[in-house]
């Protein structure tokens, strides 16, 4: 596990570099950026800027003459019959004199004239379509509003798309469709003040839209009496009615007012108008705290909702949006889960039990050759070379990677491919670069945060520029619901993977949804009914149709059919419990017979070492050619595995400062 985690990091570094050249401002305005690509073009003058607004204006004229032009031969050609004939947008957007912009505006001025004329009719039957249903669907939207009962609109309106042309009946018959429905939206939200869609998936698991709801493992509770209600911004629930949904015994006793909750081998004990309680388990007993004392209101003892979670040893979600309290059983799902898929669940804990109390130090050397093309259509292949090592102590790790980039540097700048025209760095940097000695550190620290330490010309290149003590967050695996105490003690499956990255506030909503979908598809993937058994080997294979054939399409046989023609994939995946394991996979996308993407993944090791091939060829386009080697050895001692102490941690801006970057593709 710790040689994929390192080979994943390092393909990670390998394919960022990859991505063209950065537009990343100077770390000191004060000094002169040295520009590391061809000359750029001067700043522009006054004059300059006056040209191009001349250009803009030139646009704007010929855009309106090319639509009025546009328009009538689209009309023209409607009425006459003939097929549509969509012309091409200008390949040119930008130039400098009047003319310029008005030649390339009257192409595109033409073209979306051309367009709405062709579909003229269609707009007029759409325009009538939408303001004949509007009023209905907002009074529609009113009254299952008040009654609490919100449906789709789209299953009320006309199907919109069942004509297939350009006519004025098409578009009658879709504006209808889309007239409901916008009106549906506006009289639902006129009337409850909450997005129908939200109420929607509320009334369809049994819940009552606009209050407070319970769900437990995807199925709503019902409140027969006393429904959930907010007090001092805690939701307070019915007890009784929660805890039986759940299998609970529930009893009271009037005279003391105690009530007490048997549920799984536990007893829990509380008082009316107390804050505390008491759990009983095994003759052994906790006290706790609830957020505020519990109390009765139409009969009903009534606590906060979080309490129900250390009553039931359950987990407690709260999804805002739809006011829904949702309790999840995560470890009898995750148990549940684990049942299709002991063959995979067993070499995984095998291989974290391998890693277990030793530290390990790997070596890693990588390779990559990118291929693009010119305009003229000539390969030019930019290559990229690098050594790394990782340290871990079987949670925690951490890699420093040395990157030769100055072939691939040379070679983009003589072949005159834009990939390196934004990238400029100030003046100290460009003194003390080696483009043939490029480094950057990732570290994980305990607590599942991946950082990333990239100084000099490499942080430049990724946009990401850094002092030698700087570091970024890429990523924090916790927040994705990554539990690293499972990594750490071995106990992850698939099971607790899946709830341990859906169970979360956001999600817990839709989860039996999402696992639906999710399960069978794994299952299809690695789980026991595909494996395939040797000893202690197992082996699955996997093709797209057996793939797509597990996904719930409605009415998408036809589809499928369609992209199974024109794309062949397969995968091939082994592994032991020994920390063997073997990955082959192929790609295969064609259009009218002629090949234009084709892939191959071949990966394999052992706990000592390990070896990757990737490579990808996109017809007239780009090539990939990378190869990794690993390999691994115990050792006594490791370098710290945290953030050093005079680390400064920037603020987080994406991966790789992605949001503040502009691609120069």
């Amino acid at each position: 596990m710790k040689k994929l985690l390192a080979i994943l990091l390092t393909l990670a570094l390998a394919f960022s570099l990859m991505v063209p050249a950065f537009a990343v401002e100077d770390e000191e305005p004060e000094e002169q950026p040295v520009i590391i690509s061809a000359p750029a073009e001067d700043e522009e003058t006054a004059e300059d800027a006056e040209e191009m607004t001349e250009f803009d204006l030139g646009w704007e004229d010929g855009s309106d003459a090319g639509y009025a032009k546009g328009m009538e031969q689209g009309k023209a050609d409607y009425d006459k019959g003939k097929d549509m004939d969509e012309p091409d947008y200008p390949d040119v957007w930008d130039g400098e004199t009047y003319q310029e912009g008005y030649d390339n505006g009257y192409i595109a001025g033409y073209a979306n004239g051309y367009t709405d004329g062709y579909m003229y009719r269609y707009n007029e039957g759409w325009d009538k379509g939408h303001d004949e249903t509007y009023d209905e669907g907002y009074d529609a939207g009113l009254s299952d509003g008040k009654a609490g009962t919100p449906v789709d609109p789209w299953d009320s309106a006309s199907p919109m798309g069942e004509l297939e042309d350009y006519s004025y009946e098409c578009g009658l018959n879709d504006g209808r469709s889309v007239g409901f429905t916008e009106g549906y939206y506006d009289g639902y939200w006129e009337i409850t003040g909450r997005d129908y869609s939200d109420d929607l998936a509320i009334y369809e698991k049994g819940g009552i839209p606009g209050m407070v709801n319970v769900m437990f493992n995807g199925k709503m509770v019902q409140f027969p009496d006393q429904k959930p209600e907010i007090r001092d911004d805690r939701t307070m629930v019915p007890v009784r009615a929660v805890m039986e949904s759940m299998g609970a015994k529930v009893d009271y006793d009037q005279g003391s007012r105690g009530v007490t909750i048997t549920m799984n081998g536990a007893v829990t004990t509380f008082t009316v108008g107390s804050d505390t309680y008491k759990v009983t388990v095994d003759g052994k007993t906790t006290t706790g705290k609830m957020d505020c004392a519990c109390y009765v209101t139409a009969h009903r003892t009534m606590v906060p909702v979080r309490f129900l979670a250390e009553a039931s040893n359950y987990q407690v979600f709260w999804d805002e949006d739809r006011a829904t309290a949702v309790i999840v059983d995560t470890v009898g799902m995750a148990a549940k889960i684990d049942e299709s898929f002991t063959a995979i669940n067993n070499i995984l804990a095998a291989n974290l039990k391998l890693a277990q109390g030793k530290k390990q130090e790997s070596s890693v050397e990588f390779s990559l050759k990118l291929t693009l093309y010119d305009e003229s259509g000539k390969a030019v292949t930019l290559p990229i070379t690098g050594k790394a090592t990782s340290w871990t102590d079987g949670t925690a790790a951490k890699i420093t990677f040395t990157v030769n980039a100055k072939d691939f540097l040379q070679t983009a700048l003589k072949s005159g491919l834009d990939l390196l025209d934004s990238i400029s760095v100030d003046l100290r940097t460009a003194m003390t670069m080696d483009p043939a000695n490029l480094t950057a550190t990732l570290l994980l620290d305990e607590n599942g945060c991946l950082y990333a330490q990239v100084p000099g010309l490499l942080g430049y290149i990724l946009g990401m520029p850094m002092k030698d003590n700087e570091w970024k967050c890429l990523l924090d695996l916790s927040e994705l619901g990554v539990d690293m105490d499972q990594i750490a003690d071995g106990s992850l499956t698939v099971g607790t993977i899946l709830m341990s990255v859906l169970a979360q506030d956001e999600t817990a909503f839709e989860l039996q949804d999402v696992l639906d979908i999710a399960v069978p598809m794994l299952e299809t993937i690695f789980g026991d009914s595909s494996v395939k058994k040797d000893g202690d080997k197992c082996t699955w294979e996997i093709d797209l149709a057996t793939l797509l054939g597990a996904l719930p399409m409605e009415d998408g046989e036809d589809m499928l059919a369609e992209m199974l023609e024109s794309v062949d994939c397969k995968i091939t995946f082994s592994a032991d419990t020994k920390g063997n394991y073997d990955i082959s996979g192929s790609l295969k996308l064609e259009d009218e017979g002629t090949t234009f993407m084709s892939g191959s993944l071949d990966a394999s090791g052992s706990e000592k070492s390990g070896k990757l091939s990737l490579k990808l060829d996109i017809a007239e386009l780009m090539g990939l050619d990378l190869s990794v080697n690993t390999s691994t050895r115990n050792v006594n001692t490791l370098p710290a595995l945290t953030l050093p102490k005079d680390a400064v941690v920037l603020e987080e801006e994406g991966m790789f400062g992605m949001d503040s970057l502009s691609l120069m593709m």
